[in-house]
């Protein structure tokens, strides 16, 4: 069994397992096995998977270890890292800390300490226990977790993308090397970590842009962006996890988000009704791929997966994402003005929400969490919260319905409260990018340049803004000079 699953035979492993548990009904190998199999090959995860239930027989079996070895620090890092996947991360410092009691030197209960003060959003002790570790980087050496942990702090305190990306990129080399030299097989997996890949790729997707290269400004045949590098360095870490574990539908999602925001739609449909066929009463998959769709053009088919998805998973409805698509539709079919009343009613909704859990404005925005995990915040919506970049989309399309309206002053009013409430966020190039299309649309050429000239190089959305300026010099002003140096 473990040799057909070293050469990935996982059909035949499966059967040898359950020869193997037909002769001993306890064979623990096999039952692993055939675990694996359902989690990381098919896909089930109705036979196991990361659910409360689960979790919960996990934290039982973690404490009954823990009073059978006291002493053993082990236990009380598993039960912390349990309780975090419980979203219940006052409860899991108190289990890392245990481990400091027995050691006060443990990185392993530092590293959870951290993770636990950055959810809470406790930044400062937070970098205090990380300058702490990285003063023992001389005698433990770097780590992965160090790395990955800087970065979220790096990313929560609003330090440039490049040192950002900087960090993961030492993370993901750190990491990979603790799996690449291992053939398939129990091992493996473990040492691939799936939950930290895919959080990996999360964090790199906060320091990328967050919509497909399409706007009227941009010719045919420039509407893809293969060559920006961060989305790129995504496909690049999720790869080991979509080549040997295709069951995994999280993983799957962010490839098809991935190749849907380099403007690859015909991979992304591919991808995304991949993770369809894993579980097809998936909200995000039914709205990513209305999404693909409307971004093909392709009405119908778009609004023939929203109704497909409210068919299989009436949740759908509840969705904020669900109600953007239905907007844009209404947009493309000439019905503007019930799009405005739609969008309206679903900010408003999101503020109520807010309200109601004690945030507000800025402080109650958050960044894109695509899993359910330890660094996601409670959830409003379809079991999520509500990225930035959501949020914002919510305000530009209502801005462009106004302005198909020809409603020119509540279009700039609704980009002018997008630009206050997002003040401080990656996301504010976005708005500047917008603001530039209205003038633009006004027939402001020269407002419109102004406009994009203020996105600085640092931000994730300047090469977007470059092109935009170069085809005004190119379309609307016929300067060619000018529209070739904007690539340089």
């Amino acid at each position: 069994m473990k040799l057909q699953l070293a050469i990935q035979d996982w059909e035949q492993a499966l059967d040898t397992s359950q020869r193997c548990i037909a002769i001993e009904h306890s064979c623990i190998d096999a039952i692993s096995f055939q675990l694996l199999y359902y989690l990381c090959k098919v896909g089930d995860h109705s036979e196991c998977g990361r659910d409360q239930t689960i979790l919960q027989n996990l934290s039982h079996l973690a404490e009954k270890g823990s009073t059978l070895a006291p002493n053993d620090q082990q236990y009380a890092v598993n039960m912390g890292r349990i309780l975090l996947l419980q979203n219940r991360p006052k409860e899991a410092t108190r289990h890392f800390q245990m481990t400091l009691e027995a050691s006060d030197s443990s990185v392993t209960g530092l590293q959870g300490i951290i993770q636990c003060q950055l959810i809470q959003g406790q930044l400062a002790e937070a970098g205090t226990q990380l300058e702490f570790l990285r003063e023992l980087e001389p005698t433990i050496g770097k780590s992965v977790e160090l790395s990955f942990l800087s970065a979220i702090l790096a990313r929560k305190q609003g330090a440039p993308t490049q040192q950002i990306v900087s960090l993961l990129d030492e993370a993901y080399e750190l990491h990979s090397k603790r799996f690449q030299n291992i053939q398939m097989s129990f091992e493996y997996f473990g040492a691939l970590n799936v939950d930290f890949i895919v959080q990996l790729v999360t964090e790199y997707l906060y320091q990328a842009p967050q919509q497909p290269p399409s706007s009227s400004w941009l010719p045919t045949g420039t509407n893809r962006r293969q060559d920006d590098p961060i989305l790129m360095r995504c496909l690049k870490v999720l790869e080991p996890v979509i080549s040997t574990a295709p069951g995994i539908q999280i993983a799957v999602y962010l490839q098809a988000y991935v190749h849907y925001l380099l403007g690859d739609s015909i991979t992304a449909l591919s991808s995304v009704k991949a993770c369809l066929e894993l579980d097809e009463t998936w909200v995000e998959g039914h709205i990513l791929l209305a999404q693909i769709y409307l971004y093909q053009a392709n009405l119908q088919l778009a609004e023939r997966a929203l109704e497909t998805g409210l068919s299989n998973n009436f949740e759908v409805r509840n969705h904020p994402l669900y109600h953007l698509v239905r907007a844009r539709l209404l947009i493309c079919q000439g019905s503007a003005k019930v799009a405005v009343q739609i969008l309206k009613q679903t900010i408003a909704s999101i503020s109520n929400s807010d309200s109601n859990t004690g945030g507000g404005g800025r402080a109650a925005l958050t960044k894109r969490p695509t899993l359910t995990g330890p660094s996601q915040e409670p959830s409003l919506f379809g079991g999520r919260t509500l990225s930035n970049s959501e949020r914002l989309t919510l305000y530009l399309e209502l801005a462009e319905a106004h302005r198909s309206l020809s409603e020119w002053h509540e279009a700039t009013k609704v980009l002018q409260d997008a630009q206050l409430i997002f003040c401080g966020t990656s996301e504010l190039g976005r708005v500047t990018i917008a603001s530039a299309e209205l003038v633009l649309a006004q027939g402001d050429h020269e407002a419109a340049l102004t406009t994009l000239r203020s996105i600085r190089p640092e931000n994730a959305y300047y090469v977007q803004a470059r092109q935009h300026m170069a085809n005004i010099y190119l379309q609307h002003r016929k300067e060619k000079k000018l529209y070739a140096a904007c690539y340089r």
